[in-house]
């Protein structure tokens, strides 16, 4: 569970990433950006936590990087495509985008 105190409360969250695509049995990462309004400007007053989930682990399993942004590394498993979430802390807030996964050419 993630608490967060802020005097300025999150309006949006997003995948930055327009397409993802990963090739099989390799790792890659994706960003999010949460946008804020209220009384401070400042960044140090606002929650960035974030959960991450795939639609099918089988296709690839996501992790939080642990970074203080709460990114997320991928993991591809096998070829297909599904569906990543990136949730806010408070779950207010969920953004989603395709992860394709392509075979390795090799």
């Amino acid at each position: 569970i993630t608490v967060c105190v802020t005097r300025n409360y999150a309006t949006g969250n997003k995948i930055n990433e327009e397409t993802i695509d990963l090739i099989n049995g390799k790792t890659g990462e994706a960003t999010h950006t949460m946008t804020f309004s209220g009384s401070w400007d400042s960044s140090g007053y606002a929650c960035y936590d974030a959960n991450w989930y795939s639609s099918d682990e089988e296709i690839f399993t996501v992790e939080n990087k642990g970074n203080d942004n709460s990114d997320a590394v991928l993991t591809a498993h096998d070829v297909g495509t599904a569906k990543l979430y990136c949730v806010s802390a408070d779950g207010a807030f969920r953004a989603e985008r395709t992860v394709t996964v392509r075979p390795d050419k090799q």
